[in-house]
């Protein structure tokens, strides 16, 4: 593999621009996620999430705004750590949360799993079964007058090992 250094060619070849920013900007919102001390992270097919346990620290809300690289925990009057509780977070495949549960939101959704399964059943029955993307798609390629395609213009600048590209389908320049 080559360095990113000696890469020649179109710019298609490196990184996409600015990608760096959005990854220091998740590394600073995600920095130490999910906890060292979480159990192991599992899977829940198919439906691309995944959940974890960890103990997690009652914080102070006025820091809730501050982007920090260290998170403190709430302490008493006797700068005594304040009792953890064991939370369950269920997260996308990014380790993203979307939702913790603690032991006793974890007991109510445990008990209503059934009626859960049942609603999305019944939703399940009433959805027709075609695809709606594909009949949209379809409509889209059927009643869009801007034609999708246009001719390769003058070469201006670098050139590349593809030649002259003629009828390719691409979005029209304006």
């Amino acid at each position: 593999m080559t360095s990113i250094k000696n890469v020649t060619g179109v710019r298609h070849n490196v990184f996409r621009l600015n990608a760096h920013k959005k990854i220091i900007y998740n590394r600073l919102r995600r920095f130490n996620w999910p906890p060292e001390d979480c159990s192991t992270i599992h899977p829940i097919e198919p439906y691309g999430k995944q959940f974890f346990v960890f103990n997690a620290f009652k914080r102070d809300i006025k820091f809730d705004n501050e982007m920090s690289t260290s998170v403190t925990p709430l302490l008493n009057s006797n700068n005594e750590k304040i009792a953890s509780e064991t939370v369950l977070c269920v997260c996308d495949f990014a380790k993203r949360p979307l939702m913790f549960l603690n032991y006793l939101d974890f007991k109510i959704l445990q008990e209503n799993i059934h009626k859960i399964k049942e609603g999305f059943r019944k939703l399940d029955e009433n959805t027709e079964k075609e695809n709606y993307l594909d009949t949209k798609f379809g409509l889209m390629l059927k009643y869009n007058i801007n034609k999708t395609y246009g001719m390769q213009r003058v070469k201006k600048g670098e050139h590349n090992s593809w030649g002259m590209k003629k009828g390719v389908f691409r979005s029209r320049k304006t």
